[in-house]
């Protein structure tokens, strides 16, 4: 885990979801690399995918930012 994935976290728990690119601007990064790590997130289990090109953060997402999740379980 990465500085940029607790961003694109935090980032969709205070916004419910978003676009690559809606993420992006709203971390300041570029989409291209956002959307890498929104894959990542998402294969870690963090992330949902509910339909192409649009993500939300989950329950076990929320609680890795809560810290009752240890980010070392998951890779």
């Amino acid at each position: 885990m990465t500085r940029v994935d607790d961003e694109i976290l935090e980032w969709l728990e205070e916004n419910v979801a978003g676009t690559p690119s809606a993420v992006a601007d709203g971390i300041d990064k570029h989409p291209d690399y956002v959307g890498d790590h929104l894959r990542k997130l998402v294969d870690l289990g963090l992330l949902d995918k509910p339909s192409r090109g649009y993500y939300r953060i989950n329950d076990q997402g929320e609680e890795y930012l809560r810290g009752e999740l240890d980010a070392s379980e998951l890779e």
